[in-house]
């Protein structure tokens, strides 16, 4: 089972619907929830960070992820208003 298996509904454009549960069953360090502005996206890599799933998911969804898998702020070095939340190592 990987983070794939945690979407519940996803459409073209918006939002995507995830199971909390399954998403924290199946979180591993290739894992990432990205925040730009209030836009959250989460994100699933490969080896080399080659993109294996990359999803917009709403903000209380990610809220929740971010606070119960204990996820750190790692901010943009780019962008201002953007940063990221990760395991931590």
């Amino acid at each position: 089972m990987t983070l794939n298996d945690a979407i519940i509904q996803c459409s073209e454009t918006g939002e995507c619907k995830i199971d909390i549960e399954k998403a924290k069953k199946t979180w591993t360090n290739k894992c990432i929830i990205s925040r730009w502005h209030d836009k959250y996206r989460l994100y699933r890599t490969y080896y080399k960070r080659a993109i294996a799933l990359k999803v917009t998911i709403s903000k209380e969804d990610a809220k929740k992820l971010i606070k119960e898998l204990n996820l750190i702020e790692v901010p943009s070095c780019t962008f201002r208003y953007g940063s990221e939340y990760r395991l931590n190592l």
